[in-house]
């Protein structure tokens, strides 16, 4: 990619984007050099890329043997988003509230730092797999035009579940300090717990991370 831009005419710098991913390098192109007339530089640029493709398809066995297979073909502007956001509100909640009812299907009461009282961990050995299995056929076509994304609405709803060894489980509440939620600025969301789970929040309003 550092090679098309300078073919491009810019003059490209490396870079490294401030956010949580392992695919977080970019290459900036913020001046260009004068460049030949249009037409001849695209001929230019078309006749490098067509090089570099036909160089890739002897090496790789993944590319498509197909007449035509040599021609770049632009990324469409428009991608499909697969990170669940785009599942309503309502029907996120219900598949939530589905597998919580399904954890507490058993009883597997703790007690931590901090707790005020026994809590009700649930079932600790519910697979991923076999969440599709309690929700209804539009749920699992909604999640399918998400790329069969259950573990990624699990993932977006980390204050209240975790994934482990395949498994999911309740995520255990953690006593907290005010000085980790002033940093973390915490407690923008109700406790899911001390709404919703039989034994309420174990933690009092002043150490839950979440409000009360």
């Amino acid at each position: 990619m550092n090679q098309v831009a300078r073919k491009c005419g810019y003059q490209p710098v490396l870079d490294k984007l401030k956010i949580p991913s392992t695919k977080r390098i970019c290459i900036i192109g913020s001046s260009q050099k004068l460049l030949p007339k249009s037409r001849v530089r695209k001929v230019e640029i078309s006749d490098y890329l067509s090089s570099k493709l036909a160089r890739a398809q002897k090496s790789d066995s993944k590319f498509s043997q197909s007449p035509g297979s040599l021609e770049f073909q632009s990324r469409n502007p428009q991608e499909k988003v697969n990170n669940c956001t785009k599942i309503s509100r309502e029907t996120t909640q219900t598949i939530v509230n589905k597998i919580f009812t399904k954890l507490l299907s058993e009883i597997h009461m703790v007690e931590d730092e901090g707790y005020v009282t026994k809590w009700n961990s649930g079932k600790h050995d519910l697979r991923l797999k076999d969440v599709m299995d309690f929700l209804t056929e539009e749920e699992k076509c909604v999640l399918k035009s998400q790329g069969n994304g259950i573990q990624t609405l699990i993932k977006n709803n980390k204050y209240i579940f975790t994934i482990e060894k395949g498994c999911v489980k309740l995520r255990q509440p953690a006593l907290c300090t005010n000085s980790d939620i002033a940093a973390a600025h915490l407690r923008s969301k109700p406790c899911y717990f001390f709404r919703n789970h039989p034994n309420g929040c174990p933690l009092t309003s002043n150490s839950c991370a979440f409000r009360h």
